[in-house]
């Protein structure tokens, strides 16, 4: 077993987001406009009510993109879609041969063929996360978080990269062995310990949110489910502006009314899901900022508040969605019950414009069955 392949980390990330769908998916191998391949993954079943993250595995160096990459496993979630490119192995930690301009090609390519999110989520680890973090750094406006593990390099000034002010924002997620104590190639100036926690000095001098983690006994692979939690952690954070219990939390919340929707306990759902959106309207930065510290988050006052801002974002989105099943659910049961054409059917359908009088679609399509009802009786 590889413990240092990105997708072994990925596969151990999957087994750590909870009892989330399982999705079938597609893999395909792509052609980018530079000529180079990328693998594409997508769920089997696309919903056209979801908009989509995209998650980037990057490869280490030596490695290209695969059909078997463990973003396969992000993409069973159900909202996301997955890319593996292969870059060219002569410099793409740094960026170079044009590997920063690849990927974000094949993003705008893929904005266009598929309902995506504006940002998306980067991981790689050794060659991998020195482009991942360089990516973030140089496109801020596109990641919405990312996590880097083991790199051999990083972006502590000099020849190797500084950081941007305009990514502070971006929740980014290091971490290293603490024995891997070799350098990358002969001539590096830092071990990839001694560089990593540079890294993070000059994350903490510049008031980046981050987390950074050292894996006792560990050597270049790191700690794989240490990683895995890792990345986890900053892609809810940058997707959801929670993480841990408090993003599970409300995910069963959300659960649970959706199981009064499939139940078809409409009214119930309304009602409790008017009550959790409005609880969740009135959330802080006190309650953001308790949220990142239990998890060891480091992030500036602006930081926290971005992630408050998102959290409400991301709740209001998941309600939005529910909104869409409970009137798909409210017209179906009002075709069956016209159908039916039970001797309380009419009392029954007029029940519905009271329990959903802000609903137009749903009060209309309700009153012109119970018309059609009554038409048949005279």
């Amino acid at each position: 077993m590889n413990l240092r392949s990105p997708g072994l980390i990925v596969c151990l990330i999957m087994g750590l987001m909870g009892p989330e769908a399982v999705h079938a998916t597609q893999v395909s191998r792509q052609v980018d406009a530079m000529g180079r391949e990328y693998y594409l993954f997508i769920p089997d079943k696309l919903d056209p009510y979801m908009t989509y993250w995209l998650v980037v595995e990057v490869h280490g160096y030596g490695g290209r993109g695969s059909e078997g990459s463990g973003v396969r496993r992000w993409v069973e979630r159900g909202d996301c879609i997955g890319v593996a490119p292969s870059f060219p192995n002569d410099g793409y930690q740094m960026l170079g041969k044009d590997s920063g301009l690849q990927l974000t090609q094949i993003f705008e390519k893929l904005r266009k063929d598929y309902k995506l999110h504006d940002r998306l989520f980067i991981y790689g680890h050794s060659g991998g996360a020195q482009y991942a973090h360089r990516f973030t750094l140089k496109y801020p406006q596109l990641v919405v978080g990312c996590c880097a593990t083991s790199a051999g390099t990083w972006s502590t000034g000099r020849n190797f990269g500084t950081l941007n002010a305009l990514a502070t924002n971006v929740p980014v997620a290091i971490s290293c062995g603490e024995k891997d104590t070799a350098t990358t190639v002969p001539g590096m100036p830092m071990t990839r310990i001694v560089w990593a926690k540079a890294f993070e000095q000059e994350l903490a001098k510049r008031q980046f949110f981050y987390k950074a983690s050292y894996w006792p006994g560990a050597g270049h692979e790191g700690n794989p489910q240490g990683n895995a939690e890792l990345a986890d952690e900053a892609f809810a954070l940058g997707t959801s502006g929670m993480v841990g219990e408090d993003r599970e939390n409300f995910v069963r919340k959300v659960e649970v009314l959706e199981g009064l929707t499939q139940n078809g306990d409409l009214a119930e759902a309304m009602n409790r899901g008017g009550a959790l959106l409005q609880r969740m309207k009135t959330r802080d930065d006190k309650q953001t900022a308790a949220n990142l510290a239990a998890h060891q988050w480091t992030a500036s006052p602006a930081a926290t508040s971005f992630c408050t801002r998102t959290a409400q974002g991301f709740i209001a989105d998941r309600m939005n969605r529910l909104s869409i099943e409970i009137q798909k659910a409210a017209l179906n049961q009002i075709a069956m019950i016209e159908k039916q054409a039970a001797p309380d059917a009419v009392t029954r359908l007029q029940s519905f414009c009271g329990t959903f009088a802000g609903w137009t679609k749903v009060r209309t399509a309700a009153s012109q069955a119970a018309l059609r009802l009554q038409a048949r009786v005279r």
